[in-house]
């Protein structure tokens, strides 16, 4: 297997080791103790301050990447970042030499007899290494300054992509507003500490002087000694957690008719399908999503758990996924049909008929890495004599529970596609975690869904997308399933079943709305902005069982941030147009900035 390439910052420190050894610098007797620790603490301060620049400078060039007019300012900032780098290289040679020039100074022996001398005279051969250690660092930061002040001027907006800017030191970002889902209120004047892909600290009520901020209860001042912080100020914006779609298929691309959904898997090869959900994956992060549950690869095998690997590992750029590779479902009850009997054809799910080919398909799916179970509940939807939404159950009682106990023992949660009452009363009462679409709730299953805790995944989105189109291919339900829906989630949302914010994008075209027009959806539907926005932070990261980690800003949870112009508090639809993504740690996108 081919190694990853080794990054700048990486050579760098190999350029160090190399130097060191052709000067004999590891010698025992060499050097003293006292000049041993300041060459090393050089070489801290330099690594910082080499990884801040690639830092910017990566950030930068996946932005230009995306310009294809940008030829001539991508040339000039590969030219410049190559001459700081150089220059603080230069530096660093030369306040090491000054330091290692010490063992053969006048007076000064090198060995065990240099050693005692220095330790002798300490006092002022150890002061001008200091103060060289400290000249140093100044120097270096002078040498990069110019550049972090552009990032914080929003002059190096990151473009998503491997190549987005992770953190190697410390990133402060400071906003106007940072919203606080858990007790639901924006906080003025924030400050968030990043190092690595973790939240370090989080501060609000910053006093305008010199930069500094009152701190939270329960967020630690920087620690001493860390690297000096690059600092990107997004103005006249509201901070947020990364946002959380709870039901996606990356590797759909719209289907709103059988045909759509035909042509897909018929005509497309899982090969060129990855690679159309790589690009939706980029596309849901840049929206601001840094974390999506996938329900269902749609004929397209195990390639969600490819992609998740993928995205984790750096290779392309994309949210953290949680994927239910091949959804379940019975012998003939879901696409493709219609085709003669003798074409053998692919399907769109894991076919499983029978308790325990039930118990197998989890057992397979678990082994080749999924981290949810998808099961189809019903079909065939019609309205009953009593004007209800109805459906034909697919998986019988003994079926669904064996389904479901298998996936619990194995520490996985099951997801169900549920539309009508028959099939979410089946699915609650086999002990399904969540229940997708929801469409035809009634007080009977709402009831259940509260006493069992299980959460309600409405996706408005994909509805009003999809209805026009199969109502004109001849499915005459779909002009009422609009109805059915709104009623729907009316009735969940007044009875305080738990609501997790999902789209269903795959099901719409990935490069067509907007994922984040759920959130005008569902406000318009009766949800309060701040119920909105939890639905996509901290239910949706509980309902993942990671509300320890995300759906929050706050020490110690993942970097995983966004930031919108306006407050999403009083008009919603500005969470339609983030201007700033972190996810892991790195920028993947800042078209924020102070004065813009």
């Amino acid at each position: 297997m081919d190694k990853t390439p080794k990054s700048a910052y990486e050579l760098a420190l190999e350029k160090l080791k190399d130097q060191d050894r052709q000067r004999g610098e590891d010698a025992p007797l060499a050097l003293s103790d006292a000049q041993k620790k300041e060459i090393a603490e050089l070489r801290k301060v330099c690594e910082a301050k080499l990884a801040e620049r690639e830092i910017l400078f990566r950030s930068e060039r996946a932005r230009l990447q995306l310009d294809p007019e940008a030829a001539e300012k991508l040339a000039k900032s590969e030219e410049d970042y190559g001459r700081d780098r150089r220059r603080l290289e230069e530096q660093r040679d030369a306040a090491i030499a000054r330091v290692r020039s010490a063992s053969t100074a006048p007076g000064g022996k090198a060995g065990a007899a240099g050693t005692s001398a220095a330790g002798r005279r300490g006092g002022r051969k150890g002061r001008g290494a200091a103060r060289a250690v400290a000249a140093f660092a100044l120097g270096l930061a002078a040498a990069v300054g110019a550049v972090a002040q552009s990032a914080a001027a929003g002059e190096t907006p990151a473009g998503g992509g491997a190549s987005g800017a992770v953190t190697q030191g410390r990133v402060v970002i400071r906003a106007a507003r940072l919203f606080d889902p858990v007790d639901g209120v924006l906080k003025r004047d924030a400050e968030v500490t990043v190092e690595g892909d973790a939240i370090r600290s989080v501060r609000v009520g910053r006093v305008p002087v010199a930069g500094r901020a009152g701190a939270d209860a329960g967020s630690p001042p920087p620690a001493t000694g860390s690297p000096v912080a690059v600092t990107i100020d997004l103005g006249d914006a509201t901070l947020l957690p990364g946002l959380i779609d709870a039901h996606t298929h990356v590797l759909l691309q719209g289907d709103p008719t059988a045909r759509s959904y035909d042509e897909q898997i018929l005509n497309e090869s899982i090969a060129h399908r990855t690679v159309r959900a790589v690009a939706a994956a980029r596309t849901a992060l840049l929206h601001g999503f840094t974390t999506l549950r996938d329900l269902g690869s749609e004929g397209a095998g195990y390639a969600d758990v490819a992609l998740r690997d993928g995205i984790a590992e750096g290779h392309v750029p994309g949210p953290r996924l949680f994927v239910a590779t091949l959804a379940l479902d019975i012998t003939g009850a879901y696409p493709l049909l219609g085709f003669s009997p003798e074409t053998r054809l692919p399907t769109g799910v894991q076919v499983a008929d029978g308790p325990d080919a039930g118990r197998r398909a989890v057992r397979e799916q678990v082994q080749h890495g999924t981290d949810w179970i998808k099961v189809y509940c019903d079909r065939a939807y019609f309205v009953n004599d009593d004007g209800a939404l109805d459906s034909i159950p697919t998986f019988d009682p003994d079926e669904l529970a064996a389904i479901v106990d298998e996936a619990h023992r194995q520490g996985k949660k099951v997801a169900a596609h549920a539309m009508a009452p028959k099939g979410i009363g089946n699915a609650l009462r086999a002990g399904v975690d969540s229940i997708e679409h929801g469409v035809g709730l009634d007080a009977a299953t709402i009831k259940l869904m509260l006493r069992r805790g299980v959460v309600y995944c409405p996706t408005l989105t994909v509805t009003e997308y999809v209805a026009p189109e199969r109502s004109a291919e001849g499915r005459g339900i779909w002009d009422r399933i609009p109805e059915f829906h709104h009623r729907s989630f009316q009735a969940a949302l007044s009875a305080g079943v738990p609501i997790a914010f999902g789209t269903d994008a795959g099901g719409f075209p990935w490069d067509g709305p907007n994922q984040a027009e759920e959130f005008p959806a569902m406000v318009r539907l009766g949800m309060s902005e701040v119920a909105a926005l939890r639905a996509a932070t901290t239910v949706a990261a509980a309902l993942l069982g990671r509300d320890g980690d995300l759906g929050r800003i706050a020490p110690g949870y993942r970097a995983d941030l966004i930031a919108v112009r306006g407050n999403p508090l009083e008009r919603i639809d500005v969470m339609k147009d983030v201007g700033f993504v972190m996810a892991r740690g790195r920028i993947e996108k800042n078209g924020l900035a102070a004065g813009q």
